[in-house]
């Protein structure tokens, strides 16, 4: 499982989208964990991501990514919209 982070053109406030990038197939597809409207905060939390299952291991489920994510950006005071 990989973790980018890619432009939100949806959106004119929250343009950076932390993206659970699958394979494109039905079992593991792409997608938009959270959108922010700070590009360094993006980057910060796409970061501490990259290196929790670098130290931990590949995340169990999507659902375990969105979750470390919701905990790190709450744990720095950093807003977000999760889709």
């Amino acid at each position: 499982m990989k973790l980018i982070l890619e432009n939100n053109i949806r959106s004119n406030k929250y343009k950076y989208c932390v993206m659970w990038a699958g394979n494109g197939t039905l079992e593991n597809p792409k997608y938009c964990l959270a959108n922010f409207s700070n590009k360094k905060h993006a980057t910060k939390i796409l970061n501490f991501l990259v290196w929790y299952q670098k130290n931990f291991g590949d995340f169990a489920t999507i659902n375990d990514c969105a979750a470390r994510l919701a905990n790190a950006c709450s744990q720095s005071k950093i807003n977000y919209i999760s889709i």
